[in-house]
Formats: structure tokens, C-alpha cells, sequence
């Protein structure tokens, strides 16, 4: 008698008394088959359990057609093999390895599968109507990445991440983009720009497919720059004046509230600064090389 055949006829009396179990879960063996070391290596393990209700619990299947809404796969022991036919409907939960939610044209010939359901029909080819069925050779899970954008391409673009290196971050015309708090589209995202990604991660080519995109906003420092005053637009605040500082001219913006001091730290006005003075001045330097002043300190008064 054939492996197969004793397979068979064990399922056929277990039908019969209430149930069986096949199963090879035990990791420390030493005699695998190839199937069931292939099922270990996804985090799978190879067993079939039917109880004599006819619910079903297969792990370790290999899947050999998807047809529509059927799924066939096997269970294979050495020369035994076991054919399942695994039919769904609008309640069968489809889910990826890390737990992910998932949908039959994810599942592909030669992925193995889990399932649990319902014996529909007996025979050497079972027919289960499954109730959750999860494929453990999706390599994609939900994930959120923080970093910096290192290049763009078209709608991707790779993000040298904190905890994952270099992930390319694909988007669609779905995918939300955000500027702070703020809607915001795909040419917000530019290199160098601080950007946390949130999709759903391939594991084997380390790509997300973006549901989310938030381009950070990063707000200046204030800082001192120091200098000679090239030019002033008028001496009543609001008002500007030009300031020469390391080679670079800065337009600095006076504003009502801006301090104006002396050398001594005494307050003075606007009407007692000059072309030519060294002035102090502390604010935020935008990068368009203005600088919105708290405190202008002319060093010649």
C-alpha cells in the first residue's frame, strides 16, 4: 500500500470515529522533508488538522493555481500529497505574513498558505470554504519610516531612513502629502527634506507604497549675523535695510517691535543708523537671506 493511498484511508476512518490530525510541527527533528523545511523557512510549519465536524486547519500548503475566488494548493509529505481546493467568499479574511490585510490577487503559485474553513466535499481532492486564509510568503507589512530624502525620481523617492538605510518610497495619486499641518503635493518632497512615509513595506526589495507622506517643516534658529549696513529703505519701522556679513548681503526686516540699541545696549531710533555702520543683529536668517530681526545693535552709537 502506497503512502498515499494509507493517507487516504486513515482520513477516510478518521471521518468515520471523529477527526485527525497530521502533523510535523516539531522544529528539532531532524528528518524534514523538503516541503516542510521550505514551510519553516517562511515561519510556517506542515500540518492538517479535521475535526469530525469537518473544520479544517492546514498550515504549510503550497499553492499550485488560483482561479477567481478558488485557491488550490497541497500538502505534501514525502510521495504523499494531499490536494486542496480552497473556495472563498465575501466573508474569508486574506491576510500577509506580518499580519497585514491581503487579497487573492496577492497570492501566487508556489506561496504557502494557512488556512481555516469548512470540508465541503471529501475525496482525494478536499474542498475547504475558508474562513481566514493567511499567505506566509507575502513579504509586506505595514510600516513607517522617518529620515531624509536622498533623490527623487518621477513619484518615488528614496528616504535614507533611521532604523531601515536607503527605502524607496513609491506614491500614487492616492496617497495623502502633507506640509506640516497643511496639505501638500508631491514637490514638497525634495532632496534633503526631513520626511516620515507610512505604506505598506516589501521585505525583500525594501519598498513602501505610500499611504502617507508628511514633509517635515523645519523652522530656523535664530542666530547673530554681523556686519556693515549697505543701504536703508527708511528710518519709520516697518522697514529694511541691507546688511554686507561674510560676503553674503542680507536683507534685514525691522519691525515695530524690533529692538533698536546701541553699542552700550541703550535704546535708540531708527533715524540714527547709517550706511557704513557695524550693526549686530539677531533674528531668524530665512534662506532666501533675509532676516526677520528681534534686536538691531548699531556698534557705532
Amino acid at each position: 500500500m502506497t503512502m498515499k493511498k494509507l493517507l487516504l484511508g486513515v482520513l477516510s476512518l478518521a471521518f468515520v470515529l471523529g477527526g485527525v490530525s497530521v502533523a510535523r510541527a516539531d522544529n528539532d527533528s531532524k528528518d524534514f522533508s523538503k516541503n516542510e523545511r521550505e514551510a519553516r523557512d517562511v515561519g510556517s510549519t506542515l500540518e492538517v488538522h479535521i475535526s469530525n465536524g469537518g473544520k479544517v486547519l492546514v498550515r504549510g500548503a503550497v499553492v499550485t493555481a488560483v482561479n477567481g475566488s478558488t485557491i488550490t494548493a497541497t500538502t505534501t509529505w514525502g510521495p504523499s500529497v494531499m490536494t486542496w481546493n480552497v473556495t472563498t467568499d465575501g466573508s474569508t479574511k486574506l491576510i500577509r505574513r506580518f499580519g497585514g490585510n491581503s487579497t487573492i490577487t496577492e497570492i501566487a503559485i508556489g506561496d504557502f498558505i494557512s488556512f481555516q474553513g469548512t470540508l465541503t466535499n471529501g475525496g482525494t481532492s478536499m474542498t475547504v470554504l475558508a474562513k481566514t486564509i493567511k499567505d506566509w510568503s507575502i513579504q509586506k507589512k505595514n510600516a513607517t519610516f522617518e529620515g531624509t530624502v536622498a533623490s527623487v525620481t518621477g513619484s518615488t523617492f528614496v528616504l535614507t531612513s533611521k532604523n531601515r538605510g536607503n527605502v524607496t518610497v513609491t506614491t500614487t495619486a492616492t496617497t495623502e502629502i502633507k506640509k506640516g499641518d497643511v496639505a501638500g503635493v508631491f514637490s514638497d518632497i525634495t532632496v534633503g527634506s526631513s520626511v516620515t512615509a507610512t505604506g505598506i513595506l516589501n521585505n525583500i526589495s525594501t519598498t513602501l507604497d505610500a499611504s502617507k507622506v508628511v514633509v517635515k517643516i523645519v523652522k530656523p534658529e535664530a542666530m547673530t549675523k554681523e556686519g556693515v549696513v549697505k543701504s536703508i529703505a527708511s528710518t519709520t519701522a516697518p522697514t529694511t535695510f541691507v546688511l554686507s556679513s561674510g560676503g553674503i548681503d542680507y536683507t534685514v526686516k525691522v519691525a515695530t517691535s524690533t529692538s533698536i540699541l546701541t553699542n552700550n545696549w541703550l535704546a535708540t531710533s531708527l533715524t540714527n543708523l547709517a550706511v557704513n555702520h557695524n550693526m549686530r543683529v539677531y533674528g531668524v536668517v530665512n534662506a532666501d537671506n533675509t532676516i526677520d530681526a528681534t534686536v538691531v545693535r548699531d556698534t557705532n552709537l
